[in-house]
């Protein structure tokens, strides 16, 4: 045993940082060109890092948070595919710390390197890391957000889940969620700071484009998306992650098993 910050580092420990650093050897051989959506969004973050406003002067079907996250590396490390490619492995590397760290609290370090191990090695994890998309800073500011939530931090997490949110729109259920769940506790307070923390970032940006862009804001992000045709089934796709991920899928129902199992 070994101490960092007076808590003894000990088995899981090293068992968590081993599974990350064979989870990143297993995916460096697959940092390559990819085609993906992840090309479209490296071109429009370079055009806003050179001064071009999203909605006003290109289109752009998102919020604005992913366009600004990539458009502040690339001016750090430089506009490339191979930079970008490193994104996910990364960013899937701090969601584990954080699902090994939620876990531990709930359960205990064995869990939570189970746990985190999981979502390394999961099908989805595994086979969508190869492309730089949104959805990966997306779960790991929504992870930061229910790491704070569990510590009593509500204002900041709400600003995370917000800021989840204004990276992939569809992110914002998980604010709902998270205020929705104290609610059923009656922990009002925490429901008026998670709002207030979300509020406070959403209505930052959103008044700004509105300002900067005009309708055209709101036409990109929302209308756009209302008037899309049908695309896959999603009855599809939830088989699909079943039939490759039966253990993740099955972590749904945890919550009603944490009503019969008391974390010690």
């Amino acid at each position: 045993m070994t101490q960092a910050g007076g808590r003894e580092i000990g088995f899981f420990d090293y068992a968590l940082v081993a599974g990350i650093g064979a989870f990143v050897l297993l995916k460096l051989p697959f940092v390559l060109p990819r085609f993906s959506d992840g090309n479209a969004y490296l071109y429009m973050a370079k055009l806003a890092a050179d001064g071009a406003i999203p909605y006003r002067d290109f289109f752009f079907a998102s919020p604005p948070g992913l366009l600004y996250l990539f458009a502040l590396a690339g001016l750090i490390f430089g506009f490339s595919w191979r930079v970008f490619s490193f994104f996910p492995i990364f960013l899937s590397a701090v969601d584990a710390i954080l699902i090994f760290l939620l876990a531990r609290r709930l359960f205990s370090s064995a869990g939570g390197v189970v746990a985190a191990l999981l979502y390394l090695f999961s099908f989805v994890t595994l086979a969508t890391s190869d492309f730089y998309s949104g959805v990966h800073s997306a779960v790991t500011l929504a992870l930061a957000g229910l790491f704070l939530q569990q510590r009593g931090r509500a204002g900041a997490s709400g600003f995370l889940y917000a800021a989840a949110a204004l990276v992939k729109l569809y992110a914002g259920v998980l604010l709902a969620a998270a205020m929705a769940a104290a609610a059923l506790e009656r922990r009002w307070r925490e429901v008026g700071r998670l709002l207030a923390g979300g509020a406070l970032i959403a209505l930052l940006v959103v008044g700004v484009f509105w300002r900067l862009a005009g309708e055209a804001f709101f036409a990109d992000v929302v209308l756009n998306h209302l008037a899309k045709t049908a695309g896959i089934p999603k009855g599809r796709i939830a088989w699909f992650f079943v039939q490759h991920d039966a253990v993740l899928a099955a972590a749904v129902f945890l919550p009603l098993l944490l009503r019969r199992w008391p974390p010690r």
